[in-house]
């Protein structure tokens, strides 16, 4: 079962959900050798179900990924400006549907992040029953000139581990958990 070609533009995030096993949802793309020897990139984040992304190249191996950064090879004369690289991209459901996603194509270079996560990200309940953790801030290098005024706001979230096919490591999948 395909649905209709979906075209994936840079930083546009989609949200897609897979109903049937058998479904392969397809996403079409194109993009231009970068001059640097940095690639562009597939972002894939499951939010309920197993998902795989599969781009297909003519001539070569499919590359895949699973909840992953999927880097695009570049035709063989990668490099030359104005050599564009078009192709699809394959979501298809790796467990029993429903299966929830999303999908970004990034542009070459650092996707960095404004906000920081701390290195220890463990939740501790005290003796009196309140529960301890460690914050996430703004990096403030992340910003040219001097930063914007920031809050950060922390929202607890508890669900089931029973609930196997919620992925809580990502956005969509804390979504899908409220």
């Amino acid at each position: 079962f395909h649905r209709t070609v979906l075209q994936l533009v840079s930083n546009e995030k989609i949200s897609g959900e897979c109903q049937m096993k058998d479904q392969k949802d397809t996403y079409g793309f194109e993009v231009e050798a970068p001059a640097n020897a940095a690639p562009f990139r597939l972002r894939l984040r499951q939010c309920y179900g197993r998902v795989r992304l599969t781009v297909p190249y003519r001539g070569e191996e499919a590359v895949e990924g699973v909840d992953d950064d999927v880097e695009l090879l570049m035709p063989a004369v990668a490099g030359v400006p104005g050599m564009p690289l078009r192709s699809q991209a394959l979501v298809q459901p790796l467990s029993e549907a429903p299966a929830r996603y999303e999908l970004v194509l990034l542009p070459p270079g650092p996707q960095q992040s404004p906000i920081e996560m701390p290195d220890d990200t463990s939740l501790t309940r005290m003796a009196d029953g309140s529960f301890q953790f460690f914050a996430a801030a703004v990096k403030v290098s992340a910003f040219d000139g001097p930063p914007p005024e920031v809050t950060l706001r922390h929202t607890l979230v508890a669900f089931s581990q029973e609930e196997s096919a919620l992925h809580a490591n990502s956005t969509c999948g804390l979504a899908e958990a409220l």
